[in-house]
């Protein structure tokens, strides 16, 4: 295989190869999908989703060197022989080949995202890169399962479907994977059984490469069917192809919990279920996540409201409260409400009055929880003396929102709260105004923001009390590279920002969904805020005008019914 392949086992090592086009990953960037399946930039137009495992290729992964040179085709796989054309007219010509590498590389348009694949011409024997139409001919003029890339002597029939699987070398110790004959000795010079250290060879190994070279019919299934990783119960969501299965656990994130779980469900009592779902700790600073008893220490180690970790970027804390402000005069604030949990007797979160049976609020703040445990506290400046308390029986989270997607979990920050029993408008009960559709609101406008709660920060001194601040709605540009350049999110033009300029006054732990006003409108409503009434960085809300053709939507779809 050297002769074939000069140094390939050593880029393959460091770098290794685009598994689509087969040139060396060491020319960046490089595009990555969260189980860390990678293409090349060449690739990458042509695919919106892993060829592997569907998973978006959203990671750009930038060179650690400054010096890289630009682009080259380095063809690392030999040329088609003329024996092989002769054996296979209907295959590219040696001009043709030559022809296409010296063409230069031109980027596609950008790929849709139901995008179809199909199937490697050369899958029956071990290639399991799955392509569109148009970049077939690529892909199998280089792919390394082409007989011609294995051996100079390459057999007449080209799909082997006659010749009789033998076995490893090394299956004494253990090795599983039969073989065509002509492909025994490539799989044995990288078997992971060769070496006594298992282990530290699958480490060592490109995982592509390692699942690419070998060619196994020993699964007791289809070797294509996508099954669950054995470490599903602590926490592994992924699922990959029957014969990936192996190597996948043996780097599984969620490996090293192995054992953990199970001996903290020892030490539980039989009256004690595993599965059954409980408070996560750091309730009391905002996380409504109530994980399985046996998952339940390490969600704890990883969740985003933890004390202990305020510097992290799972830190960010999505419930704020006001701190820095003073105390709200009865009826200065008649909008806003206070969201409470039922069963536990907390305030959790705030909300807006917007008509007599309608409460907006944040789509964070509802949407791990049961409708029908809500009350919502109305003309009250003081939680221990509630003026008006209404039962919650229907919520409207909004369709696009979706808490599991870290890089955009704080967009679409919106959901509707109907109760039973209808608002008495009074002095002290009042609708917000709502603005337009899409009404632009004017940065360095002051703005009011009011919530219940923590006063002080650092100390989190907490109140019951409603509290009021002024801010300065902060232009969009300016807010969207604080938190690109922070934690690398980015700010939507469905979304606001607002500061303190010269004081540590805003929003801190336990507040959001409460109103943001300018002018007497409602322009926000409070989504989350890297740090506690912070003058340096922005509070985000979600921008109200974005969203009022979706509210009276949902309204007149409630009178339908």
């Amino acid at each position: 295989m050297d002769t074939l392949y000069p140094n390939l086992y050593e880029r393959f090592k460091t770098e290794g190869l685009c598994p689509i086009c087969f040139m060396e990953m060491e020319l960046m960037p490089r595009y990555s999908c969260i189980n860390g399946h990678t293409v090349c930039y060449r690739c990458k137009p042509y695919y919106y989703n892993c060829f592997t495992c569907a998973a978006p290729l959203d990671v750009e992964i930038l060179s650690p060197q400054q010096d890289v040179s630009q682009s080259v085709h380095l063809m690392p796989h030999p040329m088609p022989s003329h024996r092989y054309d002769d054996y296979n007219p209907s295959a590219q010509s040696m001009n043709d080949f030559l022809d296409h590498e010296r063409r230069p590389w031109e980027a596609p348009s950008v790929p849709s995202e139901n995008q179809r694949f199909e199937s490697c011409s050369y899958s029956h024997l071990g290639c399991w890169v799955k392509i569109p139409e148009h970049l077939r001919v690529l892909h199998e003029s280089r792919c390394q399962f082409r007989p011609h890339l294995e051996q100079q002597h390459m057999p007449t029939d080209l799909h082997h479907s006659h010749d009789d699987l033998v076995d490893c070398s090394y299956s004494a110790a253990g090795c599983r994977v039969r073989t065509v004959p002509w492909r025994r000795s490539i799989h044995e010079q990288y078997c992971i059984y060769k070496t006594k250290n298992m282990f530290q060879s699958v480490n060592d190994m490109n995982d592509d490469f390692a699942s690419a070279t070998i060619s196994d019919n020993d699964y007791g299934g289809d070797p294509e069917e996508l099954v669950q990783c054995k470490f599903k119960q602590y926490g592994c969501m992924v699922n990959i192809p029957r014969r990936r299965k192996y190597i996948h656990e043996q780097k599984c994130h969620y490996k090293n919990h192995e054992g953990d779980v199970f001996q903290n469900t020892n030490d539980m009592s039989d009256e004690l279920d595993p599965d059954e779902q409980v408070e996560c700790k750091w309730s009391e600073y905002g996380c409504r996540v109530r994980p399985k008893r046996s998952r339940k220490q390490i969600h704890e180690d990883k969740c985003n409201y933890r004390k202990e970790s305020p510097s992290m970027r799972a830190s960010i804390k999505l419930t704020p409260r006001v701190v820095g402000g003073r105390l709200a005069e009865p009826g200065e604030v008649p909008y806003q409400v206070a969201l409470q949990d039922i069963a536990r007797k907390k305030h959790f979160c705030g909300g807006v009055i917007i008509n007599e049976y309608y409460v907006v609020t944040a789509a964070h703040c509802i949407y791990w929880e049961d409708i029908l445990d809500i009350a919502v506290s109305a003309g009250t400046i003081d939680l221990r003396e509630p003026h008006s308390v209404h039962l919650a029986v229907l919520g409207h989270v909004h369709e696009r929102y979706d808490p599991e997607d870290f890089t955009d979990r704080y967009n679409y920050d919106i959901a509707l709260v109907k109760v039973q029993t209808p608002f008495v408008f009074s002095f002290l009960i009042y609708p917000a105004n709502l603005p337009k559709q899409d009404e632009f609101v004017e940065p360095g406008s002051t703005a009011l923001i009011s919530g219940f709660g923590v006063i002080t920060y650092p100390g989190g001194k907490r109140t019951e009390q409603l509290y009021i601040v002024d801010n300065i709605i902060v232009n969009q540009t300016y807010c969207n590279k604080i938190y690109k350049d922070l934690i690398d999110l980015e700010i939507h033009d469905s979304q606001i920002c607002s500061i303190h300029p010269t004081e540590q006054k805003g929003v801190c732990f336990g507040d959001s969904g409460g109103p943001l006003t300018v002018n007497g409108k409602l322009v926000g409503l409070v989504s989350f805020a890297y740090d506690c009434g912070s003058n340096k960085y922005p509070t985000v809300y979600t921008r109200v005008p974005s969203y009022i053709n979706w509210i009276n939507e949902q309204i007149k779809i409630d009178k339908k019914h």
